[in-house]
């Protein structure tokens, strides 16, 4: 009997088996090829979620500023919506660098037109527990010291939603005070700072600048009762 046939078929199978695993070589590079054409973010998101982080983590400080942010990383830069975007190197593509671009980028902060620094959202909070804390426990005063003391014990996992909502608790406490007083000048800050909370808890997506306005409201709703 023999055997030729069932020789052939086994060189058959083995040219296939080594097809195949060529075959499925050219289809990870081409899904590599695939990966590297999609943006992770835009450019534009990026320096935003950039400089929103470094607001947040400048908030918690009362009595000091960051100084200039650099940041350096490996990306591809590919086409995105409406501009720019990047897109980050998978970890399983790392023994390949073809196509990678360097980006950096420097954040600084630019002095105000009117040459002051404002304080911080910590230093706001702060100084509003102070001028309410002298207050009766039970009465609205104490209220808003109390939600400011949640605010405060949170700081080191700020975020903005959660200062939004906060901002809507305290904003909502400041209305009643200033109805309470007859103040029309005070109710219209108290809106102020409840109309500004709640669109930014609507809105999808925030940069730093809702974080500052965010702060120069609470900061506006601030003065003594009496």
């Amino acid at each position: 009997m023999s055997v030729e046939p069932g020789r052939q078929a086994l060189e058959l199978l083995r040219q296939r088996v080594v097809d195949l695993e060529a075959e499925n070589f050219e289809l990870q590079e081409r899904l590599a090829r695939v990966e590297q054409a999609r943006a992770d973010i835009s450019l534009a998101g990026f320096v935003q979620s950039l400089a929103l982080d470094v607001a947040l983590g400048e908030a918690t400080m009362p009595d000091r500023l960051v100084t200039p942010i650099s940041v350096s990383a490996s990306t591809y830069l590919v086409p995105s919506d409406g501009g720019i975007g990047l897109r980050f190197q998978p970890p399983e593509l790392a023994d390949r660098p073809t196509g990678l671009s360097s980006t950096s980028l420097e954040l600084a902060k630019v002095p105000s037109v009117e040459g002051r620094t404002p304080p911080s959202l910590y230093a706001v909070l702060q100084e509003k527990q102070r001028i309410y804390g002298a207050s009766a426990a039970g009465r609205i005063e104490g209220r808003i010291v109390a939600e400011v003391g949640k605010v405060l014990a949170a700081s080191g996992a700020w975020t903005l939603p959660f200062l939004s909502e906060s901002s809507v608790r305290i904003g909502e406490l400041e209305l009643k005070l200033a109805e309470s007083m007859g103040d029309e000048g005070r109710s219209r800050d108290a809106t102020a700072l409840l109309d500004l909370a709640r669109s930014l808890l609507a809105k999808p997506r925030s940069v730093a600048g809702d974080l500052y306005a965010l702060a120069a409201a609470l900061d506006a709703t601030t003065r003594p009762s009496s």
